[in-house]
């Protein structure tokens, strides 16, 4: 899949003109900065990374464990949904507010979704080895002490097998918890775009 030039897909210079997000736009002006509803931008780019030079079959399943307001999982249904694919998208969030509005942003942009509330560093909600696509964006500097005895159960059981990472940020247990989603090299493999805080 090329992205750019006269070969460029539908999605992509529906991405670019605006017209894939204008009501997700419109949506996301809505809500309260305190609900850190996204950047644009953000999604925009998580949507041509997991996509560019990526040949995909006519079923995708799509994972954002951190799915928020859900305007990046909604931004990468729609485009492949102009690509001809039937998507199924799975949203995770421990906001109940959050996930209410993702469910909306999902509701018009794929028939098939699904948005689970619940904390995903130590519930069970991601499928194993399901997704050829997982787009995220990890809270940063969220500590994890008051779900350390939980999260140390959940090591012991094989959940983070890179360790658990300093107490004072989660942002490499959400990573083990999206890779552990990924599909497979042995099944047609996946691609994971996440976002890294360089401090």
């Amino acid at each position: 899949m090329v992205v750019k030039g006269k070969h460029a897909p539908l999605w992509f210079d529906l991405l670019i003109s605006g017209e894939l997000t204008t009501d997700l736009d419109e949506r996301r002006a809505a809500i309260p900065a305190s609900e850190h509803p996204g950047s644009r931008a953000i999604a925009e780019v998580a949507c041509i990374a997991a996509l560019a030079g990526r040949e995909l079959g006519p079923q995708v399943h799509a994972i954002d464990p951190t799915v928020g307001c859900g305007f990046m999982l909604a931004t990468l249904s729609r485009a492949l949904r102009h690509s001809g694919a039937e998507v199924h998208a799975l949203g995770v969030d421990i906001n109940t507010e959050a996930a209410r509005v993702a469910e909306e942003s999902l509701a018009s942009s794929t028939d098939g979704f699904e948005v689970k509330r619940g904390n995903v560093l130590t519930a069970d909600l991601l499928p194993s080895h399901a997704a050829e696509l997982v787009v995220y964006e990890p809270p940063w500097g969220v500590d994890w002490r008051s779900e350390q005895r939980a999260i140390t159960e959940r090591e012991t059981a094989g959940w983070y097998p890179f360790g658990l990472g300093p107490v004072s940020d989660s942002g490499w247990l959400f990573h083990q918890r999206a890779l552990s989603a990924l599909r497979p090299a042995s099944e047609g493999g996946g691609r994971l775009v996440t976002f890294l805080n360089a401090t």
